[in-house]
């Protein structure tokens, strides 16, 4: 069964230039009842598989129009089912086990598994993901491909010339097992390199935000409370944007090692050790350094026993840790150093 060309439809609301093969099939699948996608599926190879499953735990739901407009010799069936199809783990998991068995829907199911992987990077274009990827070490850059479904990595992969793209080819090929801890760190970095993104495009890349902080990282403390407060008035979300960009985890480094010594004794050592993930030696050494040898042995030990953490988590313990140093910072026990000593000059 061919799983190639293009076609035109809206899918979910979106409009889709060129729907591939593997979507086709996709989207034919959930307008049959389990049985026939069964009957079915089994003509496909084991990759193909594989790529109309990660497919599938995409779409979630499609609606019976839809259906009609990738092939008219099923409207039929598609009408049967008007309203809304819905897909999703528990029909793939359904359809895998009546076409392959236990054991085979299990192994389809792991590699599936893998594609969930860099999820955060559906929604950006694929020249975005060139442009987010252009600066990175080509096996940072192989990892990522190797994780995403193969025809959105082809496209990424088409964007780098000819010669880049034979060294990633080959990376990718002899990629036998990604370390988890690396894979790990690796998507932390790019999904806060994705939110930075997405937040940029949402303020239009017009606005003053940004040359507003930049005024209050050299302003004194009174300043930055009087203005946070009347934007606090005028738009709370706003404002608690503005706090979050004004100090990062990362910035701790800027912190002299009293204030971090405070800091870490109202730390615990898991979701220390959770926000230190994937950040520059520097920030790491600047920790450790304000530990006894005792208790930074403990932190590094409890760093390489993590397994399974999501950017998402390592997101929200640093956003923890930043909330601890500003409550520190607004009663007085530590001074952040904003830069307004410059101004004199």
């Amino acid at each position: 069964m061919s799983m190639a060309g293009p076609s035109s439809l809206e899918l979910d609301g979106e409009p889709v230039d060129g729907l591939t093969g593997t979507r086709k099939v996709a989207v034919l699948l959930m307008s049959l009842d389990t049985g026939r996608a069964a009957r079915m599926i089994r003509q496909l190879d084991r990759d193909q598989v594989a790529a109309v499953a990660a497919e599938l735990e995409q779409m979630q739901q499609l609606t019976a129009p839809m259906v009609d407009e990738v092939i008219a010799d099923f409207a039929r069936t598609a009408a049967e089912n008007r309203g809304t199809i819905w897909g999703g783990s528990e029909y793939v998991q359904q359809l895998l086990e009546t076409s392959l068995g236990s054991v085979g829907a299990a192994d389809v199911l792991d590699r599936l598994n893998a594609t969930r992987r860099f999820a955060f990077l559906q929604p950006f274009d694929v020249p975005t993901l060139l442009g987010m990827l252009h600066e990175e070490h080509p096996q940072t850059i192989a990892v990522v491909l190797a994780h995403l479904a193969p025809e959105r990595a082809a496209r990424i992969l088409a964007g780098f010339d000819e010669e880049f793209r034979s060294d990633l080819g080959i990376r990718i090929a002899t990629m036998e097992r990604s370390n988890p801890d690396a894979v790990d760190a690796i998507e932390a970095r790019l999904e806060q390199r994705a939110d930075a993104i997405a937040a940029e495009r949402e303020q239009g890349r017009v606005g003053g935000l940004d040359g507003l902080i930049a005024m209050l990282t050299r302003s004194d403390k009174a300043t930055e409370r009087a203005v946070l407060a009347e934007l606090e008035e005028l738009d709370p979300e706003m404002a608690d944007e503005v706090r979050a960009r004004l100090f990062t985890f990362e910035d701790i480094v800027s912190l002299d090692d009293r204030a971090v010594q405070l800091l870490l004794r109202q730390v615990e050592t898991r979701p220390l050790a959770i926000a230190l993930r994937g950040t520059d030696q520097v920030v790491r050494d600047k920790v450790l350094n304000n530990m006894s040898s005792r208790a930074a042995e403990n932190l590094v030990e409890e760093i390489d026993l993590l397994r399974n953490i999501r950017g998402s988590d390592v997101k929200e313990s640093r956003a923890d840790i930043v909330r601890t140093i500003r409550a520190l910072e607004d009663s007085g026990e530590i001074v952040i150093n904003r830069g307004a000593d410059d101004l004199d000059d």
